[in-house]
């Protein structure tokens, strides 16, 4: 998703966006041609085309940020488009494995295991300035957040960089740092997601440790406490996936039961409130997830 829109990938290999597109949006890029076209929006899923009007084909993931987009293409190549600029490969990169984006933040996972990130500007015919990160081993899983960045490694710690002011670098410290450091206590990092300001973890034990902003109660420790350290989600186990939102987390369990916690303004946690909430609460419903992610 991005800030008012959404991109799919069908089983099919290609894309399909919907929401506000402005000129060469990702969700233009759907209805028009890379040649542009008028402010305004889409109510219903639109094909993503090349710039030559014909379908954009062997989509393996699609990412997004404020008004551009990118795809990891069969092979590992990497196309972007957004707003005013036409859809082209990014150049520089290794075949590449995974793609994570925020607003105004995209990083890339090479076969070669190193992360490389961009400012978000998916420039085409000029390649983005690439930001090859340097971490003590190689990785296996990025995540990026508004400002910052985590990887994580292939002996399951946790590596972040960038903003840490409210303590999402996860290391003990409230500072920002330019170069990777090593989150603290978090030797078994399953997968790893990001949202605004803050991060957690799929523990191999199946619990969930969050860091840093907890403004909305979004690191589920039942605080709303700043945290620079891994904290444990409170009566949260057997946990199978954790994707965190811009200011909340949800998590499906081994039963198939959904959890959420954080910001609720919006009626996101699906509790049939929009209460804060500090610690998990089921969504409501007949609801039970199957999670299948898509193979790499």
């Amino acid at each position: 998703s991005g800030t008012y829109n959404n991109c799919v990938r069908y089983t099919s290999g290609r894309a399909y966006c919907w929401g506000l597109h402005a000129g060469n949006t990702a969700f233009s890029q759907g209805m028009l041609t890379a040649s542009g076209g008028a402010y305004g929006h889409r109510g219903a899923p639109a094909q993503v085309l090349q710039p030559a009007g014909t379908a954009l084909e062997g989509v393996e993931q699609v990412v997004m940020g404020n008004n551009r987009a990118c795809v990891r293409l069969t092979g590992g190549v990497v196309r972007c488009w957004g707003y005013g600029v036409a859809m082209g490969a990014v150049s520089g990169l290794p075949a590449v494995t995974q793609l994570s984006a925020t607003e105004t933040n995209f990083c890339a996972l090479g076969e070669d295991r190193r992360v490389y990130c961009w400012d978000g500007q998916p420039r085409a015919s000029s390649a983005p300035a690439l930001t090859a990160v340097t971490l003590s081993m190689g990785a296996v899983e990025v995540a990026t957040g508004a400002s910052f960045t985590c990887a994580r490694l292939a002996d399951n710690t946790v590596q972040c960089w960038g903003t840490g002011t409210s303590g999402q670098l996860g290391n003990g410290a409230s500072v920002s740092s330019t170069t990777p450091v090593t989150v603290r206590g978090l030797t078994d990092a399953a997968s790893l997601t990001a949202g605004q300001n803050f991060a957690c973890a799929r523990r191999t034990d199946g619990t969930v440790a969050c860091w840093g902003l907890n403004s909305d109660g979004q690191l589920g420790d039942n605080s709303v406490t700043n945290r620079n350290a891994p904290v444990a989600v409170a009566g949260l186990t057997s946990v199978t996936v954790v994707r965190a939102g811009l200011r909340h987390a949800c998590a499906v369990r081994v039963d198939g039961t959904l959890l959420c916690w954080g910001d609720n303004n919006q009626a996101q946690l699906g509790d049939n409130t929009t209460t804060d909430r500090r610690t998990p609460v089921a969504v409501m419903g007949p609801l039970k997830v199957i999670w299948a992610p898509l193979a790499a």
